[in-house]
């Protein structure tokens, strides 16, 4: 990229950026009046038996063995801890 090419990306970028910004402030307050939650979080956890093989993890300079017994399926729902509606 020559260097006047790149004097007109930069500025062209931070417009664009402030924009955004701009956009995203004013529909910062806009959530949907009501979440329908999917279907599949009201499964309970699935576990089966799993043929992995054994597997070490080092945290905080100690190595650990893993020997995975099960096999998990689980499905959740992230949620903020911010209230929106104040």
């Amino acid at each position: 990229m020559s260097a006047a090419r790149g004097a007109r990306v930069v500025p062209a970028l931070v417009v664009a950026s402030f924009a955004v910004l701009l956009v995203a402030f004013w529909n910062r307050n806009d959530l949907p009046a009501r979440l329908d939650p999917l279907p599949a979080l009201a499964n309970e956890p699935l576990q089966t038996p799993t043929d992995r093989q054994p597997f070490t993890v080092a945290y905080n300079d100690v190595e650990y063995r893993v020997t995975p017994e099960f096999a998990y399926d689980i499905t959740g729902l992230v949620v903020s801890f911010r209230h929106h509606n104040e």
